[in-house]
């Protein structure tokens, strides 16, 4: 049995009316939680997410060659590299379209390495 001292009707609805707001604003409080991990769990994926476009900056260093080569090339009919154009005049080209195009660039045989039988 209950010892504590009768509050009547309105001790227990104030009892419960505050237990409803302490409930609410620990739903608020995890709705932000949650809303806060979905975000930083969006921006982990799109940090560790491989990049699959290059600038055309970035495919002129990986390629060691000038922003002018890049742009001669671009405009060879057809273009030796092939690249996206975007709005507003944006150039991208794809990773491995700049890999592959290095690998055929590859001239020789690979050198053997030491150790190896031959």
């Amino acid at each position: 049995m209950d010892r504590r001292p009768d509050r009547g009707g309105d001790g227990r609805i104030a009892l419960l009316e505050e237990r409803v707001a302490e409930c609410e604003r620990q739903r608020e409080q995890i709705e932000r939680q949650e809303c806060r991990i979905r975000f930083l769990e969006e921006r982990l994926v799109s940090l560790t997410r491989p990049r699959t476009l290059l600038t055309e900056k970035e495919a002129a260093a990986e390629l060691r060659v000038s922003l002018r080569t890049m742009r001669n090339w671009r405009n060879e009919k057809p273009a030796r590299i092939p690249f996206m154009l975007f709005e507003g005049g944006d150039v991208r080209y794809r990773v491995e379209v700049v890999e592959s195009y290095l690998k055929s660039r590859e001239r020789g045989k690979p050198a053997a390495r030491k150790g190896a039988a031959q």
